[in-house]
């Protein structure tokens, strides 16, 4: 049986002055988080430390306002259904995003629909 699983390869921008670090994947725009690829690559250039804009407030425990949709082990079974719901319109969104993005037209489409939510 043939391996049906691809390799995927995440392209890495990295500037060697600023540090700053974007990917083909934009996870980070998305969902907050850097990912392996762009870890590997600040690693790789020996960063020690990353720009405040990679340390969101979202993190801290201290975050005032209304609470974060991040699974934590003091979540509830209350919070722990919440994180779930948000984590399958996340799934969803990034599809419906990803396929959007692929021109100006379906873009301009998809935030004028959201708009009207």
């Amino acid at each position: 049986m043939e391996d049906q699983s691809a390799d995927k390869y995440n392209e890495v921008i990295f500037d060697l002055v600023t540090k700053d670090i974007e990917c083909t994947y934009r996870l980070f725009e998305f969902r907050g988080v850097l990912y392996r690829h762009n870890l590997m690559v600040l690693a790789q250039e020996d960063v020690k430390f990353v720009s405040q804009k990679y340390i969101l407030s979202r993190w801290s425990k201290r975050i005032l306002g209304k609470h974060t949709l991040i699974r934590a082990s003091y979540n509830t079974k209350k919070d722990e259904q919440t994180i779930h719901r948000y984590d399958l319109l996340c799934k969803k969104f990034y599809d419906i995003a990803e396929f959007a993005c692929q021109s100006e037209r379906g873009t301009k489409f998809l935030c004028s629909q959201l708009d009207l939510l």
